[in-house]
């Protein structure tokens, strides 16, 4: 089994290319964050998301927790892979 590799925290679109050369599989994006500031900009990470090529994929890093804002934030952002943190109710 291949194992996967993630990294968190993408900055903007050379890093972005930097990682993808090394072999990472997952490119994360922490937004909408209950505290901490976040490593760019909504309008950025969508500039940056677009330049991600498979077998890439972005991943929206969020504590969003209502099932619409985060459907409607994925799309937006052209995410199909949420990483979900926080309190999640089952409803």
């Amino acid at each position: 089994m291949k194992q996967l590799i993630q990294i968190a925290g993408v900055i903007d679109i050379e890093e972005a290319k930097m990682l993808m050369q090394l072999g990472v599989d997952y490119l994360g994006f922490p937004l909408r964050l209950p505290a901490n500031k976040e490593d760019l900009t909504e309008e950025d990470a969508v500039k940056v998301i677009k330049t991600i090529t498979p077998p890439h994929k972005a991943v929206l890093i969020t504590y969003l927790n209502n099932a619409d804002e985060i459907i409607n934030f994925c799309d937006l952002l052209n995410v199909k892979i949420v990483q979900l943190h926080g309190n999640i109710s089952q409803e």
